[in-house]
């Protein structure tokens, strides 16, 4: 008599795999060496659930023929995707970097209340309020998908407020905002007064004229302001 052929091929999945008897049918199926997670296994298909990704399983298969035979394989379960990524915040939104897994979706873990948008491919939000956070969860799209969630704060808009102090020979400025902008006027003035970009000092000005002073921030979300000045008028002598 000949032993019977117990051979057979594995083929993976997220948390196992299934058994394909290519040999004599109607044997039993186990596990060579007993798995140290939770993984079990079907003994008569052989099919193998509730493994670790990643995790190798060696499986026995014995048929039950006159002539009994036997043969071990190993079943290395899927790796499960890696849904890394990092929100970049800019000054409507943000954008998304995936480190993990590429090709799965994006979208909003809760609709957001104002106009925030999300390009489901690439993850970017645009249209979004200055200083609000959005949830933004990615989910891949692989053989064992996952999903991760992340928190995005869009960038606050800086605060051009300043004040303009007459003198005598013009104005000073007073930031009270967002410093390091720059200053110019908001309408060129007619005669020969000049102003400081740094500072936003004015100087040879008109006695009586008034002036509007522009202040431009430079940060990542500029914004800017004008505010108004009237030159102070000489003594009379």
């Amino acid at each position: 008599l000949i032993t019977d052929d117990a051979s057979f091929v594995l083929t993976s999945t997220c948390d196992g795999g299934t058994a394909n008897i290519t040999g004599v049918i109607g044997g039993t199926f186990s596990f060579a060496i007993p798995p140290i997670d939770a993984a079990i296994i079907d003994p008569i298909t052989g099919t193998v659930s509730g493994g670790t990704f990643g995790n190798t399983y060696d499986i026995l298969y014995t048929t039950s023929g006159i002539c009994p035979g036997d043969s071990v394989q190993s079943l290395t379960a899927l790796n499960q995707d890696d849904p890394t990524f990092t929100m970049t915040p800019n000054c409507d939104g943000g954008i998304a970097n995936v480190i993990g897994t590429t090709g799965g979706i994006f979208a909003f873990a809760v609709p957001p209340i104002d106009a925030a948008v999300i390009d489901p491919i690439s993850g970017i939000v645009s249209g979004g309020s200055f200083g609000a956070s959005y949830d933004i969860i990615y989910t891949t799209n692989g053989t064992c998908p996952d999903s991760l969630t992340e928190n995005l704060t869009v960038l606050t808009v800086d605060d051009p407020s300043f004040i303009m102090t007459a003198n005598c020979d013009g104005g000073i400025a007073n930031i009270s905002g967002t410093i390091g902008g720059t200053f110019s006027f908001a309408i060129p003035p007619g005669d020969g007064a000049i102003i400081d970009p740094i500072t936003g000092t004015v100087t040879n000005v008109t006695n009586g004229n008034t002036y509007n002073i522009l202040y431009t921030t430079n940060g990542a979300c500029t914004a800017d302001s004008i505010s108004s000045f009237t030159a102070l008028d000489a003594d009379d002598a």
